[in-house]
């Protein structure tokens, strides 16, 4: 070496000897400059960087030293503290490793290996280390404690002991050698060993905060916890930030069951310290044990963000989590925790249960069957794999899994149960009471399955045995709500309607957010009629169970009831987002976009429900009427023949049919058809119950005494009056029931007959027809057969001149009505709003317009008072025989679809027909013409819903009428 570069080394050592660590460094890279392959000098930089803690540069620097001199066993000594500041355990202990194997006898090297293999919990190894380490030094105390340290995390406490004890007798004055002979004392559970050794340390150290709250835990385990809480309070006195010892203080505290001074303690630990995950642990379980779920949550996972691998940490927050339904976040608990544990089972199993509580079951069969697949004998895993399959309709399946349970554990009472429900899913009711049985054999206070049992029973139509099951459970427990539910159900399957609603209601008291209850109840209001109430009660079904598919779709057919079509049709929708493949509900939709004429969307509708079920016959019906509404009368036919293809006893369907036929003037098969209204649900028709046997023209029955039966409405009963004539023509005494609004005019039009109230029932009677029967005994089979004879009925001639010198005089008088009974079906389709008909009023002053509106509104009354051309008739008809008179001395009759247009055209006075799109099936299929009535003259609508152009036409002719006259 040449004497500049020796000097400039020379230099570097004594400001390096010296503590002026920046000048040597400064000197040593100068010198490397010179000389770059020194090792000494690499070594000598590696060091202060390694005294400056820039351990980078440090492992750098010596690497190259040892690099140049492979034998530099200082070197590799200081490369080891550099490679385990960095945490890179694994190369420090190969690092002193090639030093011990250059210089074995350095008992430093031996020690920080021990230091590193500790570090990696490789004690076993670390214990070798530090016991050389000793063999080379025996006064070496360091490694004396870290042995001790390493021996108790190998639970080898009493050798830990014998080592800290061995410190002691030479440094009497060792803190760590007095702490950890107490922690060793205290994991062999001496603990009153331990207090004497924390108390000796004491006696040394009286004001150390760490010994005093050691010695707080020893007396905790002691269960002196007064002398705890005076050592914690002590050591946070003098140590103001020590969380340790707040942490635990609140452990004590909760000991004693303070449990908020525990939880201020935990706190007070946390805002030294925020990451002191123990503390965060501890407060969680509190919080959980006083069912504070939610900010018991909040800590559990402030845990495991610090410690991830917690595994009762997860189990804790699972728990909470499943206590709050946060079934999401439960999935992501139970997925981390099997990254921790990938092959538990019982892991799996419960992450199936969350998945079916999410109705996600396809996932949950998935994690079931990897549960059992780690655990063959896991009965309860099948058990719950046969509840995710029994949700998605695999009952086979699902009984196939509760087998499997039972054969594993015998005694399974839940496992017999959920096997009676699999049976009674696919209706082997028989096998499904057999395990019920089974099951309260197993738990003769299994209320669950009385109540499955009786629903069974019930099913099985055994009223009397259902009852009895249900009584037993609630002999078990009087106010279990789902026993009085499934009674109230019996009740109404034997149509005890006033009984079914005494039970829900029981229910609903006993449990005010039983969804199923404020269903069934709902169910019950509905078939009574009662719609407000219904509605109210399927509400509350939905409020407390907002996924409940069957309490939307019926609310839904509520307001159709209720003629609230758009609301009716938002909970169908409704209904179809929770399940889209109900075709029921897109049937309901359909019919109540029909309602407000939206006939395309009900089309798509129906067709969406046909998608899911092909030969759902019903929904093939609605499409006929639809096509019907839509004048597309072959489709209509058509799908009435393909409902029947499949339900060939489908009354409605065939009733309707009928209506189409009657519609396009296929007469023979539409009267016969039309017998089916006796069955369908949707024709509002009765009669008078009479014991005498119903005549439809199979004979000749002249001589005979014949009861026509009043049915229907007015209208009906003036339209079909026209036979009465042509019966008693035949010879047949007829009797015929008649409504009171109509018996004046119905006597005077047919003395020879005997016209009774429609209660009455004669003797002596030997045949009865049906009034909406006649055309179909009279066999009027065509347009020829319909009797055309007009009037057919008579006014009283004294009350129409009387009314003739009511009426204004030299005027056209054109009677007006707008209106039909509001509780017809069809009334919102067929009645107009007055405003509609102002128009003519007021486009038409010369004429003098007679309102011969029944039951006109207040609002009607102001506003037809301020015209001066239209007269109110309104309290002046009190019957039909009036009415008539008043309507002998009109020119006209303008009307919708109600009885005073039966009355004009039985008496043949002219009359304007207004008919809706589409119209009844009397007034046929895109006729202006009737074949019931030649004075009758039909204006349609020819958009739905849209009167203009009916009103345009009527003042055009109103013109023209009076241009004539």
């Amino acid at each position: 070496m040449n004497d500049p570069a020796n000097t400039l080394l020379n230099r570097a050592l004594d400001l390096h000897q010296a503590g002026n660590l920046s000048d040597a460094e400064s000197l040593y890279l100068k010198f490397l400059d010179f000389i770059p392959d020194h090792p000494d000098a690499w070594h000598l930089l590696g060091v202060i960087y390694l005294q400056i803690k820039e351990y980078m540069k440090s492992v750098d620097s010596i690497q190259r030293a040892v690099a140049i001199k492979p034998d530099f066993a200082d070197a590799y000594f200081n490369l080891g503290l550099a490679l385990g500041n960095l945490g890179r355990f694994n190369e420090a202990i190969h690092s002193y490793q090639k030093s011990a194997s250059i210089n074995p006898n350095r008992a430093e090297t031996h020690f920080n290996m021990g230091v590193a293999l500790s570090e990696l919990a490789d004690f076993e190894k670390a214990i070798a280390c530090y016991k050389m380490a000793l063999t080379l030094n025996p006064e070496y105390a360091k490694a004396s404690l870290n042995l001790g340290v390493a021996l108790n995390a190998s639970n080898q406490h009493e050798e830990a002991i014998m080592h800290y004890r061995k410190v002691l007798s030479t440094e009497k004055t060792s803190i760590d050698a007095y702490n950890n002979l107490g922690l060793s004392l205290s994991y062999l559970k001496r603990f009153d060993e331990a207090s004497l050794c924390y108390q000796q340390a004491l006696s040394i150290f009286p004001d150390h905060p760490h010994l005093l709250d050691q010695l707080g835990r020893t007396y905790q385990m002691l269960k002196r916890y007064d002398e705890a809480l005076a050592c914690y309070s002590k050591a946070i006195s003098l140590l103001p930030n020590h969380a340790e010892a707040y942490f635990n203080q609140a452990n004590t505290l909760r000991k004693l069951k303070r449990l908020e001074d525990a939880a201020t303690s935990y706190l007070k630990a946390i805002s030294i310290f925020p990451e002191f995950w123990r503390a965060h642990y501890q407060l969680g379980k509190l919080l959980a044990s006083q069912a504070r779920y939610e900010e018991a949550v909040i800590h559990f996972q402030k845990t495991l963000s610090t410690n991830p691998t917690h595994i009762q940490a997860h189990h804790h927050l699972a728990s909470c989590l499943l206590q709050l339904k946060r079934f999401e976040d439960l999935v992501t608990c139970y997925q981390q925790l099997l990254t921790i544990q990938p092959e538990n089972a019982d892991t799996y199993s419960n992450l199936g249960n969350v998945f079916s509580e999410l109705k996600q079951y396809e996932k949950a069969i998935e994690v079931y069957e990897k549960s059992i697949s780690i655990q063959g004998d896991f009965a309860e895993a099948y058990y719950n794999l046969g509840i995710a399959l029994y949700a998605l309709g695999k009952f086979n399946k699902a009984i196939h899994c509760y087998e499997k349970a039972l054969a594993i554990r015998p005694q399974f009472p839940e496992a017999q149960n959920n096997l009676g429900n699999a049976y009674n899913a696919l209706k082997d009711f028989g096998n499904a009471v057999v395990h019920y049985k089974k099951a309260l054999f197993l738990k003769s206070d299994y209320i669950e399955t009385f109540n499955n049992l009786g629903n069974t029973q019930t099913a099985l139509e055994q009223y009397g045995d259902a009852a009895f099951s249900y009584q037993q459970a609630l002999k078990l427990d009087p106010n279990n709500a789902e026993a009085h539910n499934n009674l109230g159900t019996l009740h109404a399957s034997t149509e005890k309607y006033d009984q079914a609603i005494v039970c829900y209601l029981q229910a609903i008291t006993i449990q005010p957010d039983y969804a199923e209850a404020h269903y069934n109840l709902g169910s019950i209001y509905y078939k009574q009629e009662r719609y407000a109430d219904a509605y109210e009660s399927y509400e509350r079904a939905i409020t407390y169970q907002p996924d409940h598919e069957r309490a939307h779709n019926n609310l839904g057919a509520t307001l159709s009831k209720m003629r609230r079509f758009d609301e009716a049709i938002s909970w169908y929708q409704k209904s179809l987002i929770l399940n889209p493949n109900h075709a029921e509900t897109y049937d309901n939709l359909g019919g109540a976009l029909c309602e407000i004429f939206r006939f395309d969307e009900a089309l798509i509708a129906y067709h969406k429900g046909l998608a899911i079920n092909p030969k759902d016959y019903k929904i093939l019906s609605s499409l006929a009427t639809t096509y019907n509404s839509l004048k597309q009368y072959d489709k209509a036919l058509e799908h009435c023949e393909l409902a029947l293809a499949i339900q060939p006893d489908y009354i409605d369907c065939q009733w309707n049919r009928s209506l189409f036929n009657l519609s396009l003037g296929n007469f023979e098969s539409g009267w016969k058809g039309y017998e089916q209204r006796w069955l369908s649900k949707n024709a509002d028709t009765s009669i008078t119950s009479c014991p005498y046997p119903i005549w439809l023209g199979e004979s000749d029955i002249s001589g005979k005494h014949l009861l026509i039966q009043y049915e229907q409405g007015f209208g009906d009963a003036i339209q079909m009056a026209r036979y009465i004539r042509p019966l008693i023509e035949q010879g047949i005494n007829c009797w015929v029931q008649m409504i009171s609004p109509l018996t004046k005019i119905m006597r005077r039009s047919f003395p020879e007959a005997h016209i009774i109230d429609k209660e009455e029932t004669p003797k002596n009677i030997d045949y009865r027809t049906p009034l909406m029967s006649l055309p179909l005994t009279m066999k009027s089979f065509s347009e020829a057969d319909i009797p055309k004879i007009t009037p057919y009925l008579s006014i009283d001639t004294s009350l129409a001149y009387h009314w003739g010198s009511q009426l204004p005089a030299k005027k056209i008088l054109v009677g007006v009505v707008w209106r039909g009974n509001p509780e017809h079906k069809n009334d919102h389709n067929r009645s107009i709003k007055l405003n509609e008909l102002l128009p003519i009023f007021t486009s038409n002053p010369h004429i003098q317009f007679i309102s011969l509106q029944k039951s006109l509104t207040e609002d009607e009354l102001v506003t037809l008072r301020g015209f001066r051309n239209v007269l109110m008739l309104d309290d002046e008809l009190t019957d039909f025989d009036e009415t008539a008179a008043i309507m002998s001395n009109l020119n006209l009759l303008i009307c919708i679809d109600s009885a005073p247009a039966h009355l004009a055209g039985a008496l043949g006075i002219p009359l304007w027909l207004l008919l809706c799109f589409g119209g009844e099936w009397r007034w046929m299929a895109d006729r202006n013409d009737s074949p019931w009535y030649p004075s009758a003259n039909l204006i349609r609508q020819t958009g739905i819903g849209d009167w203009t152009n009916v009103m345009l036409t009527i003042n055009e002719r109103l013109s023209d009428m009076a241009a004539t006259i």
